[in-house]
């Protein structure tokens, strides 16, 4: 799927850069998001009184804002970039192990999307881009033999497409709806007592609401 954007992404920028007949604009806005996340992932442990294997998985939901910024080739084609201005992320959730309470949270930060927007039929379009950002792991393992261990933090890399639609106002002003899902790559993280982390299953649906101009 990242050859995929890549290419597309190349196609537009040397179809935009020989297409002279092209008109070129910009468009600026921001948005309102709220996030429904999934994710499932498998503890190894690396403990002398236990060792093993356990799987969970678990959903959240979150709202965050964000800017994006748009240049326009022609009627139909955008490449964009969107910009979380505040992170996100997942409720705490505790376990008791030997009479002590392990938290942990996790946000997601940093978050970027650089996209390609194709206009439909009306005001509705494609989007389909790649997105970038920072898993962020908050904890407090208090149990003897994991005291003091942390997971450190990790890349978020995924690939995001959906639907939406535009209301264009006579002066460029710009309502957005859209729905966009998300799959993002997996991947194993040690912490520092020695157990194993690995999220095998983690993707997202996100609805805007956004409010843009363009010139």
């Amino acid at each position: 799927m990242k050859k995929l954007i890549a290419t597309i992404f190349a196609s537009i920028f040397l179809f935009s850069s020989h297409s002279l007949a092209a008109d070129l604009g910009v468009t600026v806005g921001f948005g309102l998001n709220t996030n429904l996340g999934y994710a499932e992932a498998t503890e190894d442990q690396d403990d002398s009184r236990s060792s093993g294997k356990a799987t969970d998985d678990g959903v959240f939901v979150d709202d965050s804002m964000g800017v994006f910024a748009e240049v326009n080739i022609g009627e139909r084609i955008s490449v964009g970039l969107d910009i979380l201005t505040d992170s996100y992320g997942t409720p705490e959730a505790q376990n008791e192990q030997n009479g002590s309470t392990n938290k942990v949270q996790v946000d997601f930060e940093d978050i970027r999307t650089l996209y390609v927007r194709l206009g439909l039929m009306g005001g509705s379009y494609f989007k389909l881009g790649h997105v970038s950002g920072n898993i962020v792991t908050n904890e407090v393992m208090a149990t003897s033999s994991q005291s003091g261990s942390t997971v450190g933090d990790q890349d978020l890399d995924g690939t995001t497409y959906g639907f939406g639609y535009a209301w264009t106002a006579d002066n460029g002003l710009q309502i957005r709806a859209e729905g966009l899902y998300a799959d993002y790559d997996t991947f194993s993280v040690t912490d520092t007592s020695g157990d194993i982390y690995t999220v095998n299953k983690m993707e997202s649906v996100t609805a805007s609401l956004k409010v843009a101009k363009a010139f």
